[in-house]
């Protein structure tokens, strides 16, 4: 996927003001990663901003269908924000395909941070054309 995309803000390596994640397979449907949570994404003091937040979640999601031979894109995302992201403490990403049904695939996703799931999330994506 990094090489398909090496510009991508979420995972590329060659965007110098990306967030340069780097997914990891748990298992056989899901994908992780670690990431710092840079005071650059700050919105309110102290807080990562919900729209990176987002963008770290679909990044996941995405990740996780190419990983299982999907190229997909975001039809809807859903979050949850149960607590604020903190600036400066690291946190971990994870999606999972739940199911796939004809051209659709949906996914949950957290974010966890300190222990604590800061954002859940669910999201449906549709097989990319060519």
């Amino acid at each position: 996927q990094r090489r398909a995309h090496p510009g991508c803000v979420a995972c590329g390596a060659d965007n110098p003001s990306g967030l340069h994640l780097r997914f990891a397979r748990i298992d056989a449907n899901a994908v992780e990663a670690v990431f710092s949570c840079a005071d650059a994404y700050e919105g309110y003091r102290g807080r990562w901003h919900g729209g990176i937040i987002a963008l770290v979640i679909d990044s996941a999601m995405t990740t996780c269908l190419f990983e299982l031979g999907h190229t997909a894109v975001t039809a809807q995302l859903d979050l949850r924000f149960r607590e604020p992201v903190r600036t400066r403490y690291p946190a971990t990403v994870r999606a999972r395909r739940s199911r796939t049904a004809h051209h659709l695939h949906h996914l949950e996703a957290e974010v966890v941070q300190q222990g604590r799931v800061k954002v859940t999330a669910r999201g449906t994506f549709m097989d990319a054309a060519g």
